[in-house]
């Protein structure tokens, strides 16, 4: 059991280290965390095809492939978190400043 919480411990240093020492391209960060309004579609090889802020639509991004982006062109993130059932986000003051949600409308599922 030591040993298991030594790794893990040693893990969660690591991972702590790198981001805490990763910057940007520029070379100037104020924060190392992602921008939650650049949009998805940057660098992308196909542009995602959007309507409006609560439109859901894919755009193609580098090798990850085909992502999930609202009508803005933000990617779209699961919160671990929340819970399903009952239905309920834990994503609220900072969280939900930083990374917006995109509540789910009314009407049929497609």
């Amino acid at each position: 059991m030591k040993r298991f919480a030594f790794v893990v411990g040693t893990a969660v240093i690591g991972l702590s280290a790198l981001t805490a020492c990763g910057g940007s391209a520029s070379g100037t960060s104020s924060q190392n965390t992602p921008s939650p309004s650049a949009p998805a579609t940057a660098g992308s090889s196909s542009p995602a095809t959007t309507a409006g802020p609560g439109t859901l639509s894919t755009a193609s991004v580098g090798s990850f492939g085909k992502i999930v982006v609202d009508g803005t062109g933000r990617t779209l993130y699961v919160y671990d978190l929340d819970t399903k059932n009952p239905s309920k986000s834990n994503c609220d003051g900072s969280c939900a400043t930083a990374w917006p949600p995109l509540p789910a409308g009314t009407g049929r599922r497609r």
